[in-house]
């Protein structure tokens, strides 16, 4: 990541300081609660929609199922549009780390289409193997659900370490290169980066930081998608709730892949500025593993709040 990168980063950060501020005001906290309260009702009424198009597949199977499976793609894409805690992480993770477009859409596809399968693999075993009821069943989700918690605080903490041990050994070249000649050293820190921009962007990567953050955003499923699948299979259309979770996760991928479409524009435009300049490539490396470790600070907290929240609160049948 560029030092134009950085500066870019605080100035989008700062502006996300002071929109959440404002967000939790007085003033427009009533208006944050009336949004909230309005993706509660319409969530709510796409449940009741998806339960009576589940028991319309009993007697018309192709047109039934073909509507489930629509009303699923929508309900998907509406769902991802409200709070969540995967878009809260991969958005940090974006922010923090200045990944690519690229793979914030292959995050954002991977944790969707993971929550499917996890809920599949859940509803099946727990229904078919185990042969649990369907408050039982929701019981034994909601354990699973905590784990993705404890991974999301987790990979807070991988993306704290993995950075940590970065800025270390950027430091100590940082010592070194002071004992170098004063060709090199001029040549080294003549103000501009001499690494591809690729090198750059590929620098701020890590394959076990992005598999954590897909572990961990996508091992909680959907409630809809627990909710089409527990009746589908009352009613023995297995194959009609399979789909309608396939379609339905493709709709949460569209919509939080234009987040992270967002993020990374919001990124871009904010590099436009005037008074964002290149500087030299050490103190942007330095700049860089601040920043991500505060990001994995974000991530790390938000994971313990989600873990309270889930060992404090009552469940509830379709949370």
């Amino acid at each position: 990541m560029t030092s134009r990168s950085q500066i870019a980063l605080v100035f989008v950060l700062a502006l996300l300081a002071a929109g959440g501020y404002l967000l939790l005001g007085p003033d427009t906290n009533n208006l944050w609660t009336s949004y909230l309260s309005v993706i509660h009702s319409v969530q709510q009424g796409y449940h009741a929609l998806l339960l009576d198009a589940v028991k319309q597949a009993q007697f018309a199977p192709v047109t039934a199922a073909a509507s489930l499976i629509g009303l699923s793609f929508l309900y998907g894409i509406f769902h991802a549009a409200g709070p969540g805690h995967g878009k809260v992480v991969i958005s940090t993770y974006l922010l923090s780390t200045g990944d690519q477009l690229r793979r914030g859409v292959m995050l954002s596809f991977s944790s969707s289409f993971l929550q499917g399968i996890t809920a599949i693999l859940l509803v099946t075993a727990a229904t078919w193997v185990l042969n649990y009821s369907m408050r039982a069943t929701q019981l034994f989700i909601d354990d699973v659900e905590l784990a993705s918690f404890i991974l999301i605080a987790a990979t807070g903490g991988l993306i704290i370490g993995l950075r940590l041990k970065s800025l270390v050994l950027q430091l100590t070249e940082m010592t070194s290169t002071e004992a170098n000649n004063s060709s090199y050293d001029t040549h080294r820190h003549c103000g501009h980066s001499h690494l591809p921009a690729s090198a750059l962007k590929d620098e701020q990567f890590s394959f076990s930081a992005f598999v954590s953050i897909v572990l961990s955003t996508g091992l909680r499923p959907c409630s809809g998608a627990v909710i089409v699948l527990l009746f589908a299979n009352s009613l023995d259309l297995f194959t009609a709730g399979l789909l309608s979770v396939l379609a339905m996760s493709l709709g949460v991928a569209l919509t939080t892949s234009g987040l992270a479409a967002l993020t990374v524009y919001a990124r871009h435009l904010a590099e436009q500025l005037p008074f964002v300049k290149e500087q030299n490539h050490q103190k942007a490396r330095l700049f860089s593993n601040l920043l991500a470790i505060f990001g994995g600070l974000i991530i790390l907290l938000f994971g313990f709040s989600l873990i309270f929240v889930a060992l404090s609160a009552p469940s509830h049948p379709f949370k």
